[in-house]
């Protein structure tokens, strides 16, 4: 437990280096720094839906509690990588385009659907403990943000501004920030306790 957490503060201190650090850019400014690290936290976000709706699903075929845990504790992390990316790209779009981020921007409608799946599923683990009803709903929570967030379209969301960039130092940073974002994922996405059932 004391090494994670100071594992955690490690990457979260590499994380605030590299957002200090990281270069500016003509249409963006210094406000690139933060659409990185939100490109970054989507990323890993959706990678850690993937591991939580597996997980969930592999729970329900196999009855190994350890594949619970792991899709208990994923389910946590995702939902608290989504809220920090809520928190970036609200403010980023009011500042870049001066709306409200939601308004007819399908990505961020989208966003805020995945938003309501996840706290459907943070509500539902403080009321029930049973594996199975969980392991199906955050299943099923998995599979919904994919069909929600799939094929949506971008009114005012920028074109990838990492894939389309020229400079190398930005897309350096930019994978740099993942890698922190993703390693801080994993760390935090370990169950405490292995009971096999």
């Amino acid at each position: 437990m004391k090494m994670r957490r100071s594992l955690v503060g490690v990457l979260l201190v590499l994380l605030a280096v590299l957002l200090v650090l990281a270069p500016n850019e003509k249409k963006l400014g210094h406000a690139l720094r933060f659409v990185l690290l939100h490109g970054a936290v989507t990323w890993v976000s959706f990678v850690i839906f993937i591991i939580f709706g597996v997980a969930a699903l592999l729970y329900l075929l196999s009855g190994k509690r350890v594949l619970f845990d792991i899709a208990a504790q994923t389910q946590k992390v995702g939902t608290g990588f989504w809220f920090v990316n809520f928190l970036i790209w609200v403010p980023l779009g009011y500042l870049e385009w001066n709306v409200v981020a939601w308004s007819g921007e399908p990505k961020a409608v989208a966003a805020v659907w995945v938003m309501l799946f996840l706290a459907v599923g943070y509500i539902a683990a403080q009321v029930t403990a049973n594996p199975k009803i969980l392991a199906g709903l955050y299943l099923l929570i998995s599979i919904g943000i994919w069909w929600r967030y799939s094929g949506v379209g971008r009114v005012l969301h920028p074109l990838d501004p990492v894939g389309t960039s020229e400079s190398l130092l930005i897309k350096g940073f930019f994978i740099a920030m993942l890698l922190v974002c993703l390693s801080l994922a994993l760390v935090l996405s370990k169950p405490s306790s292995h009971k096999q059932s």
